[in-house]
């Protein structure tokens, strides 16, 4: 069944409905078998959320950045930087699917592997409304949520999206679900922010972060 699908894909990029229409066997297999390819970087989502198959002109990688900020992947020794305007929701550290452009320049056209999928927003007042803005993560990602989300929060409210792997050509992504893990007046709410931001291991867990924020980091001779 993986070489059908394969050669499916060969054709041209399909949505998942278009692939269950063509394959007799169960959804759950079809998804199955769709996150298995993409773990072994046979295909990938693209911006319209169709499955695609990695070309051979394409690079993997992962998203890095220098000391000036500005992102990019390693190919044969070489650094292929990408535009803040080509990352689309593509954050430091994913592991993502480019094409190469120019001189040494790629856009980002998939999303394999996110390193951490939690994004850390807070809570803003942009005019007489709220909306989500992201919390330290170094790009210019726009977050739009929904009306259910926002309808419980107050200004200030930190919360905690969950990212699916699909990019986005607009730098946006849509939440419909957040976790509120506290409030920018709270004490060490920063640390809280910064703590999940960087994937520390927390499963949400406040406490364990706090005592991770007070292991001193200082070198003593």
């Amino acid at each position: 069944m993986e070489e059908n699908l394969l050669k499916l894909l060969s054709h041209h990029e399909c949505t998942l409905e278009y692939i269950e229409s063509k394959l007799d066997i169960s959804l759950l297999e079809i998804k199955c078998l769709l996150e298995k390819l993409i773990k072994e970087k046979k295909i990938y989502i693209d911006y319209n959320g169709k499955y695609k198959l990695i070309s051979s002109d394409q690079i993997i990688g992962d998203l890095r950045s220098d000391s000036q900020g500005k992102k990019y992947i390693k190919h044969n020794d070489e650094k292929i930087y990408i535009g803040i305007e080509d990352l689309h929701t593509a954050l430091k550290n994913d592991k993502v699917v480019v094409e190469v452009f120019g001189n040494n320049q790629g856009v980002v056209v998939g999303i394999l592997k996110r390193k951490n999928n939690r994004l850390v927003c807070e809570a803003v007042k942009k005019g007489k409304k709220l909306a989500l803005t992201p919390f330290n993560v170094g790009c210019e990602l726009s977050v739009i949520a929904s009306k259910d989300v926002l309808k419980n929060l107050v200004e200030g409210n930190r919360v905690v999206a969950i990212l699916d792997d699909v990019a986005n050509v607009n730098n946006t992504v849509l939440v419909n679900n957040v976790e509120v893990i506290g409030h920018k007046n709270d004490p060490k709410s920063d640390e809280l922010a910064i703590a999940i931001s960087k994937d520390f291991d927390t499963e949400f867990s406040k406490e364990a972060i706090e005592q991770t924020m007070n292991i001193s980091t200082e070198v003593t001779s």
